[in-house]
């Protein structure tokens, strides 16, 4: 579960799943989670509360467009 503070901080969604889908004419896509890591005493930026626990999570997505396969990786903090 997100925590206020990132909730607040990402308040609009990105509309990536229309630039996906229109400019990048998307096809079909995959994504991968690895394997997540325990960070102890995290912040969300040097202002931000600190939490006690969070976990980083990598996540690659694999897009098959018109324009080919192109790969986005992520880190993803929960």
């Amino acid at each position: 579960m997100l925590s206020f503070e990132v909730k607040l901080r990402f308040s609009e969604p990105a509309d990536a799943k229309s630039v996906q889908r229109q400019h990048m004419e998307v096809q079909t896509f995959q994504y991968d989670v690895g394997q997540f890591k325990k960070v102890k005493n995290w912040r969300l930026d040097k202002d931000g509360g600190q939490h006690k626990a969070a976990y980083e999570i990598p996540v690659t997505q694999v897009f098959n467009s018109r324009f080919g396969m192109f790969t986005w990786n992520k880190i993803a903090m929960s």
